[in-house]
């Protein structure tokens, strides 16, 4: 009986991307799902916004509601904003970790080559 052990590595190497494909999906659903904060600088409006930069909710310190509509305004947009920025930055910080196993990998890869 021939062996192919060529043919052996390559299945080998698909069932690992099989596995990496599957643990990348997992990890970006749980992702999608996770919400960050931002808070204006009175303290008084807080903004939650998705990690693709959907705002979920907005609430209101009732003290906010002596503010003029304009001073209001500013206040929600300055929390909205920063609940972005930091839904953003948690997207970022995730997006970095699950490509960085990946980019250890294909660096151990070019190193055994090189040597």
């Amino acid at each position: 009986m021939t062996e192919y052990p060529s043919l052996d590595r390559l299945e080998a190497l698909v069932q690992g991307l099989d596995a990496m494909s599957r643990d990348l999906g997992d990890r970006l659903g749980a992702l999608a799902g996770q919400t960050a904060e931002g808070v204006s600088d009175s303290g008084l409006v807080l903004a939650k916004a998705t990690t693709d930069g959907a705002v979920t909710d907005i609430q209101l310190d009732p003290r906010a509601m002596r503010f003029g509509s304009q001073d209001l305004a500013a206040d929600v947009l300055q929390a909205v904003k920063r609940a972005q920025d930091n839904a953003a930055e948690l997207s970022k910080e995730a997006v970095k970790a699950l490509l960085d196993p990946v980019s250890r990998a294909g660096d151990q890869r070019r190193y055994q080559d090189e040597h």
